[in-house]
């Protein structure tokens, strides 16, 4: 295991009881952050990883997310919805980015894109090009920190995906990690309607959303395995909702 700062300093303080955790809830690690953020763990140990920032944007042309800062990242994930055709995403960092999947939900494209050992910093943006056809798209970025590899690849194993229409549930379909320790990323995205994709179960967290009303909205939600194990979230679609995309993807934890 290899121990960040972050995870020294919640070590350290693991074992306090009930009034001394109430005492502690306000410290700070050396980045300022809180070393009790709130982490969606599986039951089994110590957290393995942190959502360090999320961004988004919508767009009729091409679309920027606002500048964040990434320090701390290993694993940067970004969700994508188009009208028709996909242009790879960019970003001012210049990094390298890697489709997991492409899918389609009636006339809506969307994919997963990833970036291991990314160039981070602050004034972080992420853009998705204009396709020229003149409908909104959207792109979600969530960055993580606890990510690694395994045999020079970030994920583990091959994703699921798969697209419908209510009522049929929004899943994409079982992934198993190989090994303990995974960081598995969820993608819901949906055409023609007002609400959003949300509340997936199996206990995974929703890490950003957008597109609300857009007719091209988009969630990527998060789960950090501490034991290796068959996972399916189920998402909740807003309203309205004709058309859903869902894809699963793990990857490699440290």
């Amino acid at each position: 295991m290899i121990l960040t700062p972050n995870r020294r300093e919640f070590l350290k303080y693991a074992g306090v009881g009930a009034g001394a955790a109430a005492f502690l809830a306000g410290k700070r690690d050396a980045k300022g952050q809180s070393i009790f953020r709130a982490q969606n763990v599986a039951s089994g140990g110590s957290p393995n990883g942190l959502l360090i920032t999320s961004s988004a944007a919508v767009a009729s042309g091409a679309a920027t997310a606002a500048g964040v800062d990434t320090t701390g990242a290993t694993l940067i994930v970004l969700g994508c919805t188009t009208v028709f055709s996909m242009s790879p995403p960019t970003d001012s960092k210049s990094n390298t980015w890697t489709q997991v999947a492409v899918g389609a939900a009636h006339n809506t494209n969307f994919s997963i894109f990833f970036c291991f050992a990314p160039t981070v910093g602050a004034g972080h943006t992420f853009t998705l090009p204009s396709n020229g056809s003149g409908y909104n798209q959207t792109i979600v970025m969530a960055a993580f920190s606890g990510a690694g590899q395994s045999g020079g690849s970030a994920r583990d194993g091959g994703h699921q995906s798969t697209s419908g229409t209510p009522p049929t549930p929004a899943q994409a379909g079982a992934v198993t990690p190989t090994v303990a320790r995974d960081i598995v990323i969820s993608l819901a995205a949906i055409e023609q309607g007002t609400g959003v994709p949300n509340s997936p179960d199996s206990g995974f967290t929703v890490a950003v959303v957008a597109g609300a009303g857009t007719g091209q909205a988009v969630s990527i939600a998060y789960l950090f395995q501490n034991s290796a194990a068959a996972v399916n979230p189920l998402w909740t679609l807003g309203l309205g909702n004709l058309y859903w995309g869902v894809i699963n993807q793990p990857f490699f934890g440290t």
